[in-house]
């Protein structure tokens, strides 16, 4: 059934579906006034059929085509005096014009929602921004799409994923996507961050002499080893008997080789807490790299400077002459 009524100088022609009211409203301009019988729309159930001599099939075919269209978006249309409001939209779609525009009944559709904005409700009147850790690139009825695992978002509204912010290096969002802070991008296992207060604190590498789990926290290689929180980095400040630190002298671009090594050929640390080695005093020697002290020159033997790292460093004494005991 079609309802019509007179608008403004046009014809305000209504499909009705049954008995029952069904208002999807479009207008239309006759050649002439006198092609169109239009009554009062809002007596729903008592209109007659829009009259039109030359234009039927083409107003037939016209309403088919609205029917469709209202059906597949399901709007809800509401009488209101002489015209019908568009009350609300199908999922993806927003009332057109706004609330916040002037509104004008000749206008009213259903539009989807635009770039970074959704309405993923059985009926919408608004779209929404898309929230943090999302994104919408097109003007469409799609949600908003998270963004991709080793990213985030921490405002609304973003309209391509190139808003979706990287993971600084060594970190991962652990394969999960839509996140909406960069504190979800924790650090690589075989990193640590010990400040972790805005997005742009890094995560540094474990250094050798350290066991890292991605946290703050980390376990010592070799035992009594002392490791210190520096700023960003973890120092190494002494090692146990027997090993030296390495490198010597520390600082952010060398801080990831930190360890602890056995003193080498010739030296040795007896200390509880060693830093350095030292060549051992004379009449002594050591020949191989490791934890141990360095060893006594044998009896009837000398070795008069320190740093000896063979046994044939200790000189046998003159003949007729010898140690009364080991060096």
């Amino acid at each position: 059934m079609v309802a019509a009524s007179w608008v403004n100088g046009r014809c305000l022609w209504t499909l009705l579906q049954g008995s029952t009211t069904s208002p999807h409203a479009q207008r239309a301009t006759p050649r002439r006034q006198s092609h169109w019988t239009c009554k009062n729309a809002r007596s729903a159930r008592r209109v007659s059929t829009i009259s039109c001599t030359q234009t039927k099939v083409t107003v037939r075919r016209a309403l088919l085509a609205l029917h469709a269209t209202v059906t597949q978006t399901c709007s809800t249309w509401v009488p209101e005096g002489n015209i019908w409001r568009l009350s609300n939209c199908s999922s993806g779609y927003y009332v057109f014009p706004p609330s916040s525009e002037a509104f004008n009944a000749a206008q009213q559709k259903c539009m989807p929602c635009v770039k970074g904005e959704e309405c993923n409700s059985t009926t919408c009147s608004t779209c929404s921004l898309c929230q943090q850790g999302y994104y919408k690139a097109a003007v469409s009825t799609d949600p908003c799409v998270a963004c991709p695992a080793n990213t985030y978002r921490e405002e609304t509204g973003a309209v391509d994923i190139s808003n979706c912010v990287s993971c600084l290096a060594k970190s991962s969002t652990a394969g999960q996507g839509g996140q909406s802070s960069w504190s979800s991008c924790v650090c690589d296992i075989n990193c640590y961050r010990i400040v972790a207060d805005s997005a742009t604190d890094a995560c540094m590498d474990c250094p050798p002499g350290l066991i890292c789990d991605g946290s703050s926290t980390a376990q010592a290689v070799v035992e009594n080893s002392s490791w210190v929180p520096d700023g960003a980095i973890f120092r190494l400040q002494s090692c146990p008997n027997g090993f030296f630190v390495y490198p010597a002298s520390i600082d952010a671009y060398n801080a990831a080789l930190q360890k602890c090594l056995p003193c080498k050929k010739g030296e040795e640390c007896t200390r509880s807490k060693c830093v350095t080695c030292s060549p051992r005093a004379a009449d002594s020697y050591k020949t191989a790299v490791s934890t141990d002290a360095c060893l006594k020159c044998p009896a009837d033997t000398y070795r008069a400077t320190p740093g000896a790292i063979e046994l044939g460093n200790c000189v046998g004494c003159p003949d007729g002459s010898g140690t009364s005991k080991n060096t």
